[in-house]
């Protein structure tokens, strides 16, 4: 992922809360362009999904013909307050 669309990323998720920082999103990017680059593919994956913005970034970092496919903790979700926390498709909808 290139510089621009990181900082389209970080623009366009300004509101989401979490932890995943530009540091973060920057340090995930190099980390893409390098296995592009390699021709490394593959689907990714989250587990422990909080409010979805790792996630957000992750569905972006995909190729067209690979899937992200974010997970919330079993236990987390059944603790959680129903009306707590947004869930991560709800998020994907508000973002895009």
């Amino acid at each position: 992922m290139q510089k621009g669309a990181v900082r389209d990323y970080l623009d366009q998720t300004r509101d989401v809360e979490g932890w995943f920082f530009p540091i973060d999103a920057h340090l995930f990017a190099i980390f893409d362009e390098i296995q592009k680059r390699e021709g490394i593919r593959g689907n990714l994956f989250e587990i422990g999904v909080h409010h979805g913005k790792t996630a957000l970034f992750l569905s972006r970092m995909a190729a067209p013909d690979e899937r992200s496919s974010p997970r919330h903790s079993p236990s987390r979700t059944r603790r959680r307050n129903a009306g707590s926390c947004t869930s991560t498709a709800a998020i994907v909808r508000r973002t895009w």
